[in-house]
């Protein structure tokens, strides 16, 4: 694969992990919310918690390596072309993870994302 496909994969793939971070943040505030104060005490309480925050963790940590590697890779201003994606990403995963509904107008804003990063990509 041509490295500068292998480098816009990267990057999309570090705005996708990081849109399924939020899934998680969202699925841990919940959590919290539910178990209140019991997950301070109550071993199964605090795992419900805790194992969804800290896969949390560990996919920031490997999201940094891959941004890294983006950054190394890319000029900054088209590597943060990318960073959109989240806005296209979390609806995406909210509907399919969460069963959160998706607008109209947040699927012509998703496709008018996606067509900003083509053109500043083919520019």
């Amino acid at each position: 694969m041509d490295n500068r496909l292998w480098v816009y994969s990267a990057a999309v793939a570090v705005q996708a992990l990081l849109s399924l971070g939020q899934i998680l943040l969202k699925i841990v505030a919940g959590r919290l919310a539910t178990s209140g104060w019991a997950v301070l005490t109550d071993m199964s309480q605090f795992l419900h918690v805790a194992v969804p925050g800290v896969a949390v963790g560990l996919l920031y940590a490997v999201v940094a390596s891959l941004w890294l590697y983006v950054l190394q890779n890319l000029p900054i201003n088209r590597a943060f072309l990318f960073v959109s994606l989240t806005f296209v990403f979390v609806p995406l995963m909210a509907n399919l993870l969460l069963g959160e509904g998706i607008s109209l107008g947040t699927i012509i804003g998703g496709l008018l994302i996606i067509a900003g990063i083509a053109v500043g990509v083919l520019a």
